[in-house]
């Protein structure tokens, strides 16, 4: 078995625990046991985020070196293939799944900053600038393809906009790929 087996074993190990079951057997652990405490859960979720990583990676551990890699763009097949949720996203979730529907080992990954640079370029967001930090917010233009901001409130109650797109903004930015990574 490859080392890169070994990992991918490993997280459904660990999967499968974080979601409460005995790996080997698929039955529900009992509420009482350890491995159901919600810190160990936590460590497993996080765990698992890890060997994504590495699974991504190749099965290597650490960072790639980006720089030998060509740049990223997406095919039609790749566009097609990439899943619009239902459910609005930030940027940055929607990088992600962007980001699980290539081979990032073979080019650069996806960034969100050509995405919103081109967004502001075209007028869909614009940049403002609230006590010395560069943001970016809204437009009129912005609902017109999707773009919208909702008030949230993080975990230690602080409220904050979060700029989310809809399913109809997530395939404008895939619509747009080629203009927007240059391809």
């Amino acid at each position: 078995m490859t080392e890169l087996e070994l990992t991918l074993r490993a997280k459904q190990v660990i999967d499968k625990l974080a979601n409460g079951l005995n790996p080997y057997t698929d039955a529900e652990l009992h509420d009482d046991a350890l491995l159901n405490d919600p810190r160990l859960v936590r460590c497993f979720f996080h765990v698992s985020k890890k060997l994504d990583e590495i699974i991504a990676n190749g099965g290597e551990v650490g960072k790639r070196d980006e720089k030998k890699l060509p740049p990223f763009k997406l095919t039609e097949e790749q566009k097609a293939n990439i899943h619009l949720g239902e459910t609005p996203l930030s940027i940055t979730n929607f990088v992600e799944e962007i980001n699980k529907s290539v081979d990032i080992s073979a080019m650069k990954k996806c960034k969100t900053t050509p995405i919103t640079e081109w967004l502001v370029e075209k007028g869909f967001l614009c940049e403002v600038v609230i006590n010395g930090n560069r943001k970016k917010t809204v437009t009129a233009q912005s609902a017109t393809v999707g773009i919208f901001e909702e008030e949230r409130r993080n975990f230690q109650g602080f409220t904050y906009t979060a700029i989310l797109y809809s399913a109809e903004a997530q395939r404008f930015i895939l619509d747009n790929a080629d203009e927007i990574f240059g391809s």
